[in-house]
């Protein structure tokens, strides 16, 4: 058992010593290695826009649903779902009889009162040359009159010959009574037959204005995105027909409250890489702690509803910015060497994405770090280099 023991004490004390020299060796050769030769840049932090990022949406300037002002059933709708419609146009057609029916038996009436109010205007003339005979007879039949008194007076005619006179005097002024009278009658229907042709002529205008509801026109111009009924169908007042949305739209975006303050109209929205001005900015925050703000978007490529993503400067900050060829990734980790006493250090980092070129490093690097900027590839961590800038 002693002489088991001894011989295995005999063999560690030879493996340790083996393990000694190794290591020792090892250190010589590492010593011995010649060191990468590199090129390294200073890092400095650069002044860069301060950007929050923000999700809106978009919606149309105008949204219409066109519904037609009188009941009916549909006769036709003229434009599909994608037709472009400009203000004003016919979009659909209503028929309704019963309109139809009054407006033509008002116009029938209107012609008729026409031709009468002709009628009456030509009897008018018969009747005021009537009058204007009559009238002419009168006063030469009181000229008359008056002087034959005077001579029925003188005893210059005789009494027979005075009544003959005076019963020509008392007809001519009835017949001037009469014919004052029909005159009288006959302008009087002319004003009533005017009067109701007035009146006739009001109920045809608010009746065509009524009739002209079964074209119904769209208010807006703009895209037919739906269509809610089919041909022949009835129709009520009020209900929609088809419903379209204009080209022009705004984009509406929530903002954290906490720049409440830092955002003004005019300032700058990037939307797809490219530039919009905040137009306006609601004084109201939301039971979600953020506000909206609004920007018009001028391309029309954009959908009503579609979901956005944009960012707002709200000043400048310092920032570390890398070109993406320094930084490498690996899975989901990204990295980058530096230079630190003489040693190749890989360092990881913390970045976000600017741009398709260029990253801005969050965490892992420091101002004044010396980046290794050649070579690219095949670096180790930890190391031996030697700077040849």
């Amino acid at each position: 058992m002693k002489k088991f023991n001894f011989f295995m004490l005999f063999f560690l004390l030879i493996l340790i010593n083996y393990s000694c020299e190794n290591k020792n060796t090892q250190d010589k050769t590492e010593k011995n290695i010649n060191p990468i030769q590199v090129k390294v840049k200073k890092i400095t932090e650069q002044t860069i826009p301060n950007y929050i990022k923000v999700i809106g949406f978009v919606k149309a300037s105008e949204v219409v649903n066109i519904s037609p002002k009188i009941n009916g059933y549909l006769k036709y709708i003229k434009y599909n779902e994608g037709d472009y419609v400009k203000k004003g146009e016919i979009v659909a057609e209503i028929e309704n009889q019963e309109t139809v029916n009054k407006l033509k038996s008002l116009k029938e009436k209107l012609n008729a009162l026409k031709i009468s109010l002709k009628q009456l205007k030509e009897m008018l003339n018969i009747d005021k040359k009537s009058y204007l005979q009559a009238k002419s007879n009168f006063e030469y039949a009181e000229k008359t009159f008056l002087r034959y008194k005077k001579l029925l007076k003188s005893e210059s005619i005789t009494r027979q010959e005075y009544d003959k006179v005076f019963n020509n005097y008392t007809n001519a002024k009835l017949e001037l009574e009469k014919s004052k009278k029909l005159l009288e009658i006959s302008e009087l229907k002319i004003l009533q037959t005017k009067k109701e042709i007035k009146s006739v002529s009001e109920n045809i205008k608010s009746i065509q204005v009524v009739a002209n509801y079964r074209f119904v026109k769209s208010p807006i111009s703009g895209i037919v995105t739906k269509k809610f009924v089919d041909t022949g169908n009835f129709i009520n007042i009020g209900m929609p027909i088809i419903k379209i949305v204009s080209k022009q739209k705004q984009g509406y975006f929530y903002v954290p409250s906490q720049f409440f303050s830092n955002i003004k109209i005019g300032y700058n929205l990037i939307i797809n890489k490219k530039l919009y001005k905040i137009t306006n900015v609601s004084p109201d925050i939301n039971k979600t702690s953020q506000f909206l703000v609004k920007v018009n978007l001028n391309n029309k490529s954009f959908k009503n509803g579609e979901y956005l993503e944009g960012l707002i400067e709200i000043g400048k900050k310092k920032a570390i910015i890398l070109e993406n060829k320094f930084i490498k990734k690996y899975e989901d980790f990204y990295y980058t060497y530096i230079v630190k006493e003489n040693s190749i250090i890989k360092v990881y980092l913390k970045v976000k994405k600017i741009d398709n070129n260029k990253y801005e490093v969050i965490s892992g690097l420091n101002n004044g770090d010396l980046l290794i900027i050649e070579p690219l590839n095949n670096l180790k961590d930890n190391f031996p280099c030697k700077i040849v800038n």
